[in-house]
Parts: structure tokens; C-alpha cells; sequence
């Protein structure tokens, strides 16, 4: 079901005119990293790469800060059946909810990028917290099965230009385990580029908000998506690109 929300209510309008503590937060955690992103890249005395991989090193940690909380949800929720979709955190949908203006099509592209779990910004949705559990004890180095890269099950990794970011479509429970235990790579599926929506969509700290019609039409699973989101807008400006 698409979110729709209503900001022509009185209780939208002071939230706006009047933040809570955790809005502001919010909004000082994404200025605070924009920020870092535009100094970053202002640094003339090192390399592009270093630049580069100073910028990746920012988003892993936001990305990696999302992974723990994910595995936590699904340790202490007793639905097992959590669900984070791709589509609730970015704006990919084909139409506004609010005005219904259409936008672009956004394509998937075979690409082929190998990613490092101990590196790379990914996430990985698991849902299962026995699948998890189960996981944890029968791969990796330490119990003398390291993490490998399976066709029959290591499938729709998606990198998602450019903010330089992974969603894992397959392989959920697995992959977590990749990256928590810092071993393995992978291969991507498919790219989506997103770098139409920039001209759409600005991302407030807690909504994505269609410029057109001043709406918030879409809240993300996670604040900090929203916040890869608009370091996105920072690289594509300076067309950079990351992987």
C-alpha cells in the first residue's frame, strides 16, 4: 500500500513550525554529515581516492549502524516477518501521492561490481531471527566455514547509483553474516540510478519532500537512508562516483 501523507493538517503544520527534539536531531545529524561529505571533497591536498574513500568510510558507518539495528528489530520483534523494502526508503515510486505528478522510470542495469562485505555500504534485510541465529553458527572463518559467494542463492544485489550504496535482495540471513563477521564478497545484479530524483525530492531529515507540490511523500525505514540519499546529491554534483 503507498503512503500517502496529509500536510494540510494543522498537526503537520506545527510539526513542522515547531520540530521535536528528535526532528532536530535528525536535522543536525544530516547537516552535520553533508557537511563532512562538502569539506571531504574540498580537500585539495590528498587524492581523489582518498577523497573517495574517506566519503565511503562515512556512509559505511551510517549503513552499518542501520544493519545493527535491523538485526536487533529482529531479535526482540516477535512478528517474523519484518519487512524493509528498497521502495519505503528512497524515492523510486513512478508517481507523486500527493499531486500525482509523474516522474522518469527508473531502469535496472546489469552491472557486475564485486563487493566486499567488510567494506562495501550494504544492507541486508534478514527477517528470521532462527534463520539468523543459524547463520551465525554454521558460516564463517571462525567455525571453519568461510562466507562464499553463491549463485544459487547470492542473487539481486543492487547498487544504487550514485550514492555509492547496496540493497540485498537475496541471500539475506547469509550476507548479514558477511558483514557482521567483516569476511566475504559478493556481486551485484543490477544498478538503479537515482540521480533524476534529486530534481524531484529533497530529503528533510525525516521525509522526502516532493518540491513540486511541498509535500512529504515518502518516510524512509530509516532516517540515516535519507541521509545517504542527499550525500548522493553532494557526489552527483560533483560528479563523483564511487564505485
Amino acid at each position: 500500500m503507498e503512503q500517502k501523507l496529509f500536510p494540510q493538517t494543522t498537526a503537520y503544520k506545527i510539526a513542522r513550525k515547531f520540530p521535536s527534539k528528535e526532528a532536530k536531531h535528525r536535522q543536525n545529524v544530516l547537516r552535520a554529515y553533508l557537511d563532512q561529505t562538502a569539506a571531504i571533497l574540498n580537500e585539495k591536498n590528498v587524492s581523489i581516492n582518498q577523497r573517495k574513500s574517506a566519503i565511503i568510510c562515512m556512509i559505511k558507518g551510517l549503513s552499518s549502524g542501520i544493519q545493527s539495528d535491523i538485526n536487533t528489530e529482529c531479535i526482540t520483534s516477535e512478528d517474523q516477518n519484518i519487512n524493509y523494502y528498497m521502495i519505503d526508503s528512497f524515492p523510486i515510486r513512478s508517481h507523486c501521492t500527493n499531486c500525482y505528478k509523474q516522474f522518469e522510470t527508473i531502469t535496472q542495469t546489469d552491472i557486475d561490481i564485486p563487493v566486499a562485505l567488510q567494506s562495501a555500504p550494504i544492507i541486508s534485510p534478514i527477517w528470521n531471527k532462527g534463520r539468523m541465529s543459524q547463520a551465525f553458527m554454521f558460516i564463517g572463518a571462525d567455525v571453519g566455514a568461510p562466507f562464499r559467494h553463491q549463485e544459487n542463492n547470492h542473487f539481486d544485489l543492487e547498487y544504487i547509483k550514485p550514492l555509492g550504496f547496496f540493497w540485498n535482495g537475496n541471500g539475506l540471513h547469509s550476507t548479514n553474516t558477511g558483514i557482521l563477521k567483516g569476511e566475504g564478497t559478493l556481486k551485484t545484479s543490477y544498478m538503479i540510478d537515482l540521480s533524476d530524483r534529486f530534481k524531484h525530492f529533497e530529503f528533510d531529515g525525516t521525509f522526502y519532500i516532493h518540491k513540486a507540490c511541498n509535500t512529504p511523500v515518502i518516510k524512509p525505514i530509516d532516517y540515516r537512508l535519507g541521509v545517504i540519499f542527499e550525500i548522493g546529491r553532494i557526489l552527483e554534483k560533483n560528479s563523483i562516483q564511487l564505485w
